[in-house]
C-alpha cells in the first residue's frame, strides 16, 4: 500500500493530519483511550479531535465500532468524522483501536486507509503502535486470553484440546500468525508488509526509553497536546491466583457458561482466608526455558528494531534475569469449590 503525501491545504503551512493508534494489545492503549475521551472538550480547543461519531460511548470509548465496520460503508462514516472535525476546526483526528492489531489478518484497517486515501485526500496519515517488553507482553497477553480472548485464538479449541497453559498458547499464536508472540520484530515486519515505513511511528512503551514521564505524556507529545495531569490510569490487575481460577473454570464448562459466570467468579473469593500464594502460577507464567528463548531472541532483533523505532528501544529490549520458578496456584480443595460454584451457578 502506497500512502500519497496530502494535498496542499489553502491558507496554511502544516498539513492536516489523521492518527491511528492501532495498539498493540496490552500496550497501554487503554489508558490513552481513558484520558482522549475525558479531554476531549479540552483538546477540541487546542485542534485535535478524538470523534465521537464511531466511537464507543462507555466502556473502553475507543473506536471499535469503526474498526469492524465493514469496507463498503466506511465512507460515509469518514464523511461524518471529519464533518465532526471540521465543526470545530480541528486540523488533527485521533481514532484509536487496539482491533486494528489484536485482528490484523482480519482487520479494516487496509481498507480503512485505503478509504481515508480517497475521501479525505488532504488529510496526512500516520499510523502508531506502541510496543512492550516481550517477557510481560507474552504473560499479560495470556492472561488476556483467559479473561476475555486475544488475537482471534479460538478459545473453545484451545481449551479442548488438553490441560490450558501459556506454553501451548504461545504454541497456538505462532501457527495461527506464523512467528513467535514474544517476537516484536515480526510485529514490526507484519506492519511493515502493508504500510510504507514513513507512515509507521513505533515506539517503546517503557518509560525509560522516552522522553517522557510515561507512555501517555509520550503519546501526548506525539499529537503537540499538553501532558497528563494526573497519573495514568491503568486496568486494574488481576492476582495470579484468580487467573488460575478462571483458567480452570474453563477447563469445566463451554465459553457462554464461562461469560455467565465470569462477573461473579471475579467478585467470589475461594480462598477461604487463605494467605496468597506463590506469585508465579506453572500454567500462567513464562518458565525459564520459555524466557531463555525470548532473551536470545531479543540479542537478535535488538539492532534491527532500535533502527525502525522512532524512541529509544533499550529497556523495551533489555533481557530480564528473575527467578523464573513457577508453582501450582490451586489445589484439589480450590478445584472443588471451585466445581460446587459451577453446579450452584449453573443449576
Amino acid at each position: 500500500m502506497v500512502l500519497r503525501p496530502p494535498l496542499p491545504s489553502p491558507g496554511s503551512s502544516s498539513p492536516r493530519q489523521i492518527w491511528l493508534h492501532i495498539g498493540l494489545p496490552k500496550c497501554g492503549s487503554t489508558t490513552i483511550q481513558h484520558h482522549m475521551a475525558e479531554t476531549y472538550e479540552q483538546h477540541l480547543r487546542l485542534g485535535l479531535c478524538y470523534p465521537q461519531r464511531h466511537r464507543s460511548p462507555a466502556g473502553y470509548r475507543n473506536h471499535i465500532p469503526l474498526a469492524r465496520m465493514a469496507a463498503e460503508v466506511l465512507p460515509a462514516a469518514l464523511t461524518e468524522i471529519e464533518a465532526e472535525a471540521e465543526r470545530h476546526s480541528c486540523r488533527r483526528i485521533l481514532l484509536s483501536c487496539e482491533h486494528w492489531t489484536n485482528a490484523f489478518r482480519t482487520s479494516n484497517l487496509a481498507a480503512l486507509v485505503q478509504a481515508l486515501q480517497q475521501r479525505m485526500p488532504g488529510w496526512q496519515i500516520r499510523l502508531v503502535a506502541y510496543f512492550r517488553n516481550p517477557y510481560g507482553f507474552a504473560e499479560s497477553s495470556y492472561a488476556q486470553f483467559l479473561r476475555a480472548g486475544l488475537f482471534g485464538i479460538a478459545k473453545p479449541a484451545f481449551f479442548a484440546a488438553g490441560p490450558p497453559g501459556i506454553d501451548r498458547y504461545l504454541r497456538c499464536f505462532e501457527e495461527s500468525y506464523g512467528f513467535p508472540l514474544p517476537s516484536l520484530l515480526s510485529f514490526t515486519q507484519m506492519l511493515l508488509a502493508q504500510f510504507p515505513r514513513d507512515s509507521l511511528v513505533l515506539r517503546s512503551n517503557a518509560p525509560a526509553d522516552l522522553d517522557a514521564p510515561d507512555m501517555l505524556s509520550d503519546f501526548c507529545n506525539l499529537l503537540g497536546l499538553p501532558p497528563p495531569e494526573t497519573a495514568a490510569r491503568r486496568n486494574s490487575r488481576i492476582q495470579p491466583r484468580k487467573l488460575a481460577e478462571i483458567e480452570y473454570v474453563q477447563t469445566q464448562v463451554s465459553q457462554p457458561v464461562y461469560m455467565q459466570l465470569r462477573p461473579k467468579l471475579l467478585k467470589r473469593d475461594f480462598t477461604r482466608g487463605a494467605p496468597p500464594g506463590p506469585a508465579r502460577g506453572s500454567s500462567l507464567h513464562l518458565s525459564a526455558a520459555m524466557a531463555e528463548d525470548i532473551t536470545r531472541r531479543l540479542e537478535a532483533e535488538r539492532s534491527e528494531l532500535a533502527a525502525l523505532f522512532a524512541t529509544r528501544t533499550d529497556t523495551l529490549c533489555a533481557a530480564r534475569s528473575q527467578d523464573w520458578g513457577r508453582a501450582e496456584l490451586l489445589d484439589e480443595a480450590a478445584r472443588v469449590r471451585l466445581r460446587k460454584f459451577i453446579r450452584r451457578q449453573t443449576a
